[in-house]
């Protein structure tokens, strides 16, 4: 019942989004089609029996870690079967889907969990998963639409709490590996959620009674065992590329960081952004990251769920509000901003998170805890949805105007789609030995549009667009371009295999390769092939992690 009405809210907040299942990737052509890449590249090193967490393919010939890349294997193994007789396109748009149901399923399992109202709780999971901070990312940040596994993690959680038993330990592990499968700020907030709540509980008078000490202890233990040995591998290795080899790329925290009046005022996400345009268009960093708005219509019912929490007989009220104030102050960053100006000199509390915790420098996002918060807002949302269509007919109107006025605010705009379709030159590129790497001389093909066409020809390139670049893959991309500047066509080819060059149409290498003619044209580009000329040597196989 909860995967239909979230499939069918989905397709009616976001028509005619369905129909285009099998024509468009349903995300924009930046940072959208970075995680097309992603799925097909996981799919790839998993068929070729190589290790995700690098490549060859990227910033060629030396490769790069993509340990701290936003690489969401997740859904690059979800794909692996699903392009068996889908299309990527076609497996791409389903995993964001999936993203969507599941996420308002897990969170409906979550409030119901911890308050027994099931239309309480479909609502709960309808605000967890069509708010304006999951529809914001839908935008290119696939990760972060892989919101998921959260509420069923913190479910999890709060069971082997309540009721420890060994294997409530292991599937409460088991979950935060699907967390961390989808996204390392998804991660460390679970983490800090999941202390927030074992705090609560700890000071509940019936986590001090001796008969569930030793159950508790017991579980607890399994799931720290568990979860280091399967979460254990992929985080040590973050934090020894970090240590070891800076990593470039993180975001300003300052600018980052969810406005005082953002949960407010819709954002830039809105069904009718252009009438707040006055408050979105002022703030710093982009409306991706910036749209956080809770919803006049959630707060109200959270303030009503809240008034009625004993009544509805909630015993989990304190947590959930705890969680929803924690991870809004530090959601608000470094330093606390109004209409996008910092409020004089005061910090936020995130300044303070950041000193305890260091490795969230890595991160630079404090925005993002709104997902948390989202979360329990759902919650007490739900929880007053309950209270108010349990009081009458008089109250179950108020109930449905409340819940339409929700579905108003939390509309949004419609989704960004790109054009699958490649440039006849690309596709050709596809039929070329794979004995050497790929060097845009002039850089004239964007980026992302560079990722994407990879999944088509296959061709390990000298450039990569990831999320965090280790600083000595820069260096080493940078020394290539250098030699290019040079014209040292030969030993690029010799000593770095080399063998592609792609130039802008009507220009020409020069230097050694002076006479040289195009075997590809098209689309405004020109590819050369200096194999021809000299013996390329070939990469390597990817290390293990």
């Amino acid at each position: 019942m909860p995967s239909v009405v979230y499939l069918g809210a989905f397709a009616l907040l976001t028509f005619p989004t369905l129909a285009r299942f099998s024509t468009r990737f349903i995300c924009d052509g930046g940072d959208g089609l970075q995680n097309v890449w992603n799925l097909w590249w996981v799919g790839w090193a998993v068929r070729a029996r190589q290790n995700p967490w690098f490549t060859y393919h990227l910033h060629y010939p030396g490769g790069t870690s993509l340990v701290a890349h936003t690489l969401v294997p997740f859904d690059g193994l979800v794909a692996l079967p699903l392009r068996h007789f889908l299309t990527l396109v076609q497996a791409h748009y389903a995993i964001v889907v999936f993203s969507f149901v599941m996420g308002g399923v897990t969170a409906f399992w979550l409030s119901l969990g911890l308050t027994g109202r099931y239309g309480g709780s479909l609502v709960a999971g309808g605000i967890f998963t069509f708010s304006s901070y999951h529809f914001a990312h839908a935008e290119g940040h696939l990760q972060l639409v892989s919101l998921e596994w959260i509420p069923l993690f913190l479910l999890a959680w709060c069971s082997l709490l309540e009721r420890p038993t060994l294997w409530r330990g292991a599937g409460a592990a088991g979950a935060l590996l699907l967390v961390l499968l989808c996204d390392y700020y998804y991660f460390a907030f679970s983490l800090l959620a999941a202390a927030i709540v074992l705090l609560c509980e700890l000071a509940s008078a019936e986590a001090g009674a001796s008969s569930r000490r030793g159950a508790l202890f017991r579980g607890l233990v399994v799931f720290g065992v568990v979860a280091v040995v399967g979460c254990g591998p992929l985080v040590i290795a973050l934090l020894r590329l970090a240590m070891r080899d800076p990593l470039l790329g993180a975001h300003d925290p300052r600018v980052f960081s969810m406005d005082l009046l953002a949960p407010l005022i819709p954002g830039g996400h809105w069904r009718f952004h252009s009438c707040t345009q006055f408050f979105w268009g002022r703030l710093p960093g982009n409306i991706h990251e910036s749209s956080v708005h809770w919803g006049l219509s959630a707060i109200v019912l959270a303030v009503v769920g809240w008034r009625w929490r004993r009544q509805l007989g909630c015993r989990h009220h304190s947590t959930v509000l705890g969680l929803l104030a924690t991870f809004a102050l530090f959601a608000l960053g470094p330093r606390l901003q109004v209409l996008g100006r910092p409020l004089g000199h005061v910090r936020g509390p995130f300044a303070a998170l950041e000193i305890v915790v260091p490795v969230l420098r890595l991160a630079g996002c404090p925005v993002r805890m709104s997902v948390m918060v989202f979360a329990a807002l759902g919650i007490l949302a739900g929880l007053g949805f309950a209270a108010l269509w349990d009081s009458g007919s008089t109250r179950r109107v108020w109930a449905v105007c409340l819940l339409v006025l929700l579905v108003v605010e939390y509309w949004p705009k419609p989704l960004p789609d790109t054009d699958p379709a490649v440039p006849e030159l690309v596709t050709a590129m596809a039929a070329l030995p794979k004995d050497g790497g790929m060097l845009d001389v002039q850089r004239a093909i964007p980026d992302t549009a560079a990722l994407y066409y990879q999944t088509i020809h296959e061709i390990p390139q000298t450039h990569g667009y990831i999320a965090r670049m280790p600083r000595s893959v820069r260096r080493a991309t940078v020394a290539i371009d250098r030699l290019a500047e040079a014209r040292e066509w030969q030993t690029l080819c010799e000593q770095y295999g080399i063998r592609y060059l792609v130039f802008r149409e009507g220009e020409k290498p020069g230097g050694s390769l002076a006479d040289a003619q195009p075997i590809l044209r098209g689309a405004g580009l020109s590819l050369f092939d200096a194999g021809v000329r000299w013996r390329c040597s070939r990469g390597s196989v990817a290390p293990v992690l």
